[in-house]
């Protein structure tokens, strides 16, 4: 909600301007010194985190618990050694259990994230590389669940005040992450890939990152989702328009 100390400091002649209905929305906004600055709530209600925005430039680390990302693939899996090209088959298989990911590394690479600037932390269990197959929800909570868990557990990533996103289109997973701690969700396909994703963020009421694609893994990059007769930037970005507005009909707030 837009704090009734905007609509005072306003009246007083301060230089801030916001719109100061008391429409409660995920976006509200605070006075810090002479300024209106605008704060998202993080995570579930209650959960006391906040991303401010206007003040810093948020840092995200990457962690992809799967074996075949194209970056970090495999890195984190359980005594599957790894050849100079990437993941072994041995590894890809071996991470289609629950028990492959080795959660230690997980936690360490988190901490040396966080102590080099990382203030989220994204993470990823089933990769979106171009070519690649979709997994079940099933498989993907196995695989990011117990390092969500592990990594809101974590006394020093709490003492940083490091949040965590999950990184899924879908909306089982975001729910399961979510849950276990996670406090953003982090879709690539912008809602296009779950017909039930916008709504179960609307439910869950987390941040949401809303991104571009066209098509999915398999298909991206076909020359029908790769042509945009006014231009790229026009093309994505009235692309990108029409899903927030549809992300905003579903109920997730601006």
């Amino acid at each position: 909600q837009l704090q009734r100390a905007a609509q005072a400091h306003a009246a007083e002649g301060g230089r801030a301007a916001a719109n100061t209905s008391d429409t409660p929305s995920t976006g509200a906004s605070s006075v810090g010194g002479d300024v209106l600055r605008r704060v998202t709530p993080a995570g579930r209600e209650g959960s006391g985190q906040l991303i401010t925005w206007g003040g810093k430039t948020y840092v995200m680390g990457i962690l992809n618990i799967t074996p075949d990302s194209f970056s970090d693939g495999g890195r984190f899996l359980a005594s599957t050694p790894e050849s100079d090209t990437g993941p072994s088959e041995a590894a890809s298989q071996h991470a289609s259990t629950a028990g492959a990911v080795d959660i230690g590394l997980v936690v360490a690479a988190a901490r040396r994230m966080v102590a080099e600037g990382a203030d989220i932390l994204d993470i990823g269990g089933q990769s979106t590389r171009p070519g690649s197959a979709r997994i079940s929800a099933e498989l993907e909570c196995a695989r990011v669940v117990p390092v969500i868990k592990a990594l809101a557990a974590d006394h020093e990533l709490q003492a940083a005040g490091t949040l965590i996103s999950v990184d899924t289109y879908q909306a089982a997973v975001a729910h399961a992450a979510v849950e276990s701690g996670a406090h953003i969700v982090n879709d690539v396909s912008g809602g296009t890939m779950d017909g039930q994703m916008l709504s179960m963020v609307a439910k869950l009421g987390v941040p949401y990152v809303l991104m571009h694609m066209r098509g999915d893994p398999s298909n991206m990059q076909s020359v029908q989702h790769t042509t945009y007769p006014d231009g790229v930037v026009r093309g994505v970005a009235a692309e990108m328009s029409d899903a927030a507005h549809r992300a905003m009909g579903a109920g997730i707030p601006a």
